[in-house]
């Protein structure tokens, strides 16, 4: 690599890092995994870069210093470890060399008031006004502004923190295996011991939702905006919540706040593109597709929901494109399947749609669209009893749409 490197005159422009990721804790000093402290077993790495925010939830900046035969640990409760003779770091030499302790204390200090950006928003700082002032429109916010961190050294100690954190990691297991009723109970007896700990009605929201208990799921997430109005993820929660109770007119700005807070959210950018596609405001979906798909250029749902609406704007070669990008990327449905076969019927193609209308009833047989393409398809191809049978199923299936259409098939009511 060094060679080729020099061979095409990029060496001297090029940095090379050695880095490894962070260990994983387990069970050392009472932690599972990782995040919560900076004992060596999980903090120990050759590389390491500045977050680019940190959690708002009370909890302070986790900070150490290393030094040749000591790892002195500010977090903000003060640790002080012979890292030679106890590698384990499970004795706290604290007490009884506190000189030596107050002197990297002080180190430490220095070190925070020299690399800090004196600009630096801090943990704490506000939310923008015109963000809240839209969050409160839709009646979300009864917010007061999150505690400002400075040092942590008000804040609580992540050891003193670690039965909650457990709570949390095994109500979101519970979660991820629908256990929900479990779940609950545990974020529910954990509340009023964390008043401020966002996540709990998060889960609690996330939860509600996937039980289909959509007026719980809207108050929960409404819960964690009232304690951290930029959390991206609690916006789009509550708008797919709101969107699942048909209410779109509070679906569109909150997705429109995630996507001010992050303009590369390609999620807020999927859902807004879905919102405009319901609405027949196929010019708005196709600026949002597209923009997902730039952001997240393996987001099969996203390439599915531009070829549909350029199926729908008879952009049939653009539309097929992004369909079979769709496919390829593992998405398989029976709407997907209904609109490749329309675009490959549109480029004359008959034949090969109406298999691929087929797949589409296989995956759901129920479905009036495919079956009323597929008996079109079939009178295209000059196969006439196909044509009415497939349309009489159809009848059954919506009587509506089969009155539309029962001339173009000849068949007596």
């Amino acid at each position: 690599m060094f060679s080729a490197l020099k061979q095409i005159g990029q060496y001297d422009r090029t940095l090379v890092i050695f880095l490894s990721d962070h260990g994983e804790s387990l069970g050392e000093h009472g932690e599972d995994e990782h995040r919560l402290f900076l004992y060596s077993a999980t903090s120990a790495s050759s590389f390491d870069r500045q977050g680019s925010a940190r959690n708002r939830a009370d909890r302070p900046p986790l900070r150490a210093l290393i030094g040749a035969r000591r790892l002195y640990i500010d977090a903000p409760r003060p640790e002080l470890y012979d890292t030679a003779k106890d590698p384990g770091e499970t004795l706290d030499l604290k007490a009884e060399r506190s000189a030596e302790a107050n002197a990297f204390k002080a180190r430490l200090n220095h070190f925070v008031r020299q690399y800090t950006a004196k600009a630096a928003p801090a943990a704490g700082a506000p939310v923008p006004v015109d963000t809240l002032e839209k969050l409160r429109s839709l009646g979300y916010v009864a917010y007061k502004a999150p505690v400002t961190t400075g040092d942590g050294a008000n804040l609580p100690d992540p050891k003193d923190k670690i039965k909650s954190h457990r709570v949390i990691l095994r109500a979101t297991a519970l979660s991820e295996t629908g256990r929900f009723p479990e779940s609950d109970r545990l974020l529910r007896e954990l509340a009023p011991l964390e008043p401020k700990l966002y996540a709990i009605p998060f889960i609690l929201g996330e939860n509600a939702f996937r039980e289909g208990h959509l007026k719980e799921a809207q108050r929960q997430f409404l819960a964690c905006l009232n304690l951290s109005p930029a959390f991206s993820s609690a916006l789009i929660g509550a708008a797919r919540a709101y969107h699942a109770d048909h209410q779109n007119e509070k679906v569109k700005p909150l997705l429109q706040l995630a996507l001010q807070q992050n303009r590369h959210n390609f999620l807020a950018s999927y859902s807004l593109g879905v919102v405009a596609s319901e609405e027949t405001n196929y010019a708005e979906a196709k600026s949002y597709f597209k923009a997902a798909v730039r952001d997240r250029p393996n987001f099969a749902q996203a390439y599915e929901g531009l070829g549909i609406v350029q199926a729908e704007t008879h952009e049939y070669r653009e539309a097929l494109s992004n369909l079979e990008r769709a496919r390829t990327l593992g998405a398989l449905n029976a709407v997907l399947l209904n609109y490749q076969a329309f675009t490959i019927s549109k480029l004359r193609n008959p034949r090969n749609a109406v298999e691929l209308y087929l797949r589409a009833l296989e995956l759901k047989p129920d479905y009036a669209g495919a079956r009323l393409n597929l008996a079109m398809a079939y009178r295209e191809l000059g196969e006439p009893e196909n044509a009415r049978r497939q349309f009489s199923m159809l009848c059954d299936l919506d009587r509506k749409v089969c009155e539309q259409f029962r001339q173009s098939f000849q068949i007596q009511q």
